[in-house]
Order: structure tokens, then sequence, then C-alpha cells
């Protein structure tokens, strides 16, 4: 998933938001370096994660971009649905998007001394980068990719891909969306925003 969407599903519930986004900078099973609060948003993290790579609507997505980008297609599909997240925001959330990223970059201010090291280093890149937001702008997945592709040259292009299954992983977005947050409520995820 997207860090969007991770910030979205810890949505009314700082210390989930910001567990939900160092996910993806956490190794590792031992979460005791951690506030309790903040350990929660992280093992949600990766339960969203796990029911989102095996999902039928998301294998379905990651088919549509077969071919050179098959092993990065996970990666992709995030991307695309980060942007369709983005894109159709109001639809999801009363609180502008641009709102939304501004309160999410002042609570991880707030919580900078708990964060993972290499989560406090990327703060300031996820603020100039708008990653959040930024998304969705048209050509939000493409910037996201170049930037990408300075670590992982073999993503040179993938927008292109994406840009091309754009329609159907759209709907496939909307499909799966809703799915997700019924197991993150499942969960006793973050309340349900609006």
């Amino acid at each position: 998933m997207h860090l969007l969407a991770h910030a979205f599903a810890g949505l009314g519930d700082e210390a989930e938001t910001v567990g939900q986004i160092a996910g993806d900078f956490v190794r590792g099973r031992d979460l005791s370096a951690y506030a309790p609060a903040l350990s929660r948003g992280i093992r949600h993290h990766r339960l969203l994660d796990s029911f989102t790579d095996r999902h039928p609507v998301v294998a379905k997505s990651r088919a549509r971009l077969g071919g050179p980008w098959r092993r990065f297609a996970s990666v992709l599909v995030d991307l695309a649905y980060g942007h369709a997240l983005a894109r159709d925001w109001s639809q999801h959330c009363a609180q502008p998007i641009d709102a939304f990223e501004s309160d999410v970059h002042a609570a991880l201010a707030r919580w900078h001394a708990q964060l993972p090291v290499r989560l406090q280093r990327a703060r300031h890149r996820m603020v100039e980068h708008r990653v959040l937001a930024g998304i969705g702008d048209a050509d939000g997945v493409q910037q996201a990719c170049d930037r990408l592709a300075h670590r992982l040259p073999a993503l040179r292009g993938a927008h292109a891909a994406v840009d091309r299954a754009g329609d159907g992983l759209h709907s496939d977005f909307q499909a799966f969306w809703p799915e997700l947050r019924g197991y993150h409520a499942s969960l006793g995820g973050a309340a349900e925003p609006r």
C-alpha cells in the first residue's frame, strides 16, 4: 500500500497514523523500542500490507502490468492505488488532502524522537516531494517512479506501464478499497472518517 493509504488508515488517531507511516521504516518483529500505540500502528501496517498482497483484486492489478514490470508490479500497483486515492480524495475524506498531508507531517514532527531513524531521515524528503498528496497530481506516478529509479534503475519508464493500465487499475482500486477499509476496521483500526 502507498503511504497515503497507510496514513488514511490512521485518520482520527495520531499514534495509529504515525505507526502506519513508520511501518515502512521498521524491520524485525521486536517492536519493544516503540510506544505501545506506535507499535499498534506498525502492526496494523504490516497486516494491511499482507491483506493487500494476497487480495485477488490486487493480483489482477499486478497482472495488468505484467511483462517486464512483473518483478516490480507490487510497487507499481501501490503507486497506482495511491494515485487513485489521492485523485478521488474528496469521495473518501471531508478534510482536503493538502490539509491532511500537513496534519500528518505535524504528527510526525511531534513524534520525531520516537520514530525509526530511517524515517527521521526521510521526513524532510517526504515534505519536499509531497509524497502523500503529490501522488494525486497528473504526473505524480511519474515523479514517484523517477524517485524510485534513483535506487532501482530498472524502474525507469515504469510510469508508462501504469499509465497504460490506468483505467483498469483505478477500477481495481475502487473494488479493493472498501474491502481494505473493512479489514482495517475488523482490526480495531482508527475511526472511520467523515
